[in-house]
């Protein structure tokens, strides 16, 4: 047993191991996809229902709710911006940066 202590030191705790699963798949990831990359990635497997109980808590922490989207007032009238899309933006800005970004939009806007 002490043994096993030793060898779970070296990973993350449960609840890290759903919130890196959560950051790369998605933020309405299900516990079924979860399991999955947990297991490859961490070689431990998690229960469903313990995966649902984490992920729930980390969504609230996160401020996701449960639709998962934020609702845009866009000048059309129209749009639902889901939490992914926020994730895909910022993680964009952070590679190329604002500008690039800024760029991008306008010329798509076009």
């Amino acid at each position: 047993m002490a043994k096993a202590k030793a060898e779970e030191g070296s990973l993350p705790s449960k609840t890290k191991m759903v919130e890196a699963a959560m950051d790369t798949l998605g933020m309405d990831s299900s516990p079924a996809t979860i399991q999955p990359w947990i297991l490859e990635k961490y070689k431990v497997e998690i229960d469903k229902q313990m995966i649902s109980s984490y992920a729930s808590t980390y969504r609230k922490k996160r401020g996701a709710g449960k639709s998962g989207s934020i609702r845009v007032a866009a000048a059309s009238g129209k749009g639902v911006v889901a939490v992914k899309d926020v994730q895909l933006l910022s993680d964009l800005i952070a590679r190329v940066g604002p500008n690039e970004v800024q760029s991008l939009v306008r010329t798509l806007a076009k």
